[in-house]
């Protein structure tokens, strides 16, 4: 099953990654992991990947859906050390209590809900001294557009070319690569860093 996030929430699910945590524990099984709610789920994550927007997503996180052991009838594996790709019937630990992996989600990464200003990316932009940009680029011909109400910036130097959406999570700015097949519209100059865009979920 896929069910498409806010970019702001898929990456808080991000935070129940617990792939290297139960990999990595040398206690009695079952292993202990990270663990976050959606809706009326809990789930915990063994697989995230990121990419480019696509128009549909730029992530995909393989979450798990945990049931308490004492609803699960099914078979069991009872280490993370026996399970292969397919958790289902994973026993793990969580909050001291015993949980059964129960079914793979697919959390995709939309856009974000709220977009900041093109003042403010283009002031970051600026600002980055370091990084893919100045290793990639030397003399860039830099642009500016906008993808449902995001700043977008694009370089372009001969036929290398990267567009990045700029977003705010927990105070910090974030990047989005754009596929170049993505269609851009024109810069908002008065970007609103509080308005939500509805209208994508």
């Amino acid at each position: 099953m896929d069910i498409t996030l806010p970019a702001e929430t898929w990456m808080e699910m991000t935070e129940a990654y617990s792939a290297q945590m139960a990999a990595e524990f040398r206690g009695p099984p079952p292993e202990p992991v990270r663990a976050r709610p959606y809706r009326e789920g809990l789930y915990t994550v063994f697989s995230v990947a990121c990419g480019s927007w696509d128009g549909q997503c730029w992530g995909r996180i393989e979450a798990w859906r945990l049931v308490p052991e004492s609803l699960w009838d099914g078979e069991t594996i009872p280490s993370y050390r026996d399970a292969g790709w397919d958790k289902t019937g994973l026993k793990v630990r969580f909050r001291k209590k015993i949980w059964i992996c129960a079914e793979l989600v697919n959390f995709l990464a939309g856009l974000p809900k709220r977009s900041m200003s093109l003042e403010e990316a283009q002031a970051y932009d600026a600002g980055c001294e370091y990084g893919w940009r100045r290793l990639w680029y030397r003399s860039p011909e830099i642009t500016w557009h906008s993808l449902a109400g995001h700043p977008v910036v694009r370089y372009q130097e001969g036929d290398k070319r990267d567009s990045v959406l700029l977003w705010k999570y927990r105070g910090k700015t974030e990047e989005i690569r754009i596929a170049d097949h993505i269609k851009l519209e024109s810069p908002r100059p008065n970007g609103d860093s509080s308005g939500e865009q509805l209208t994508l979920f």
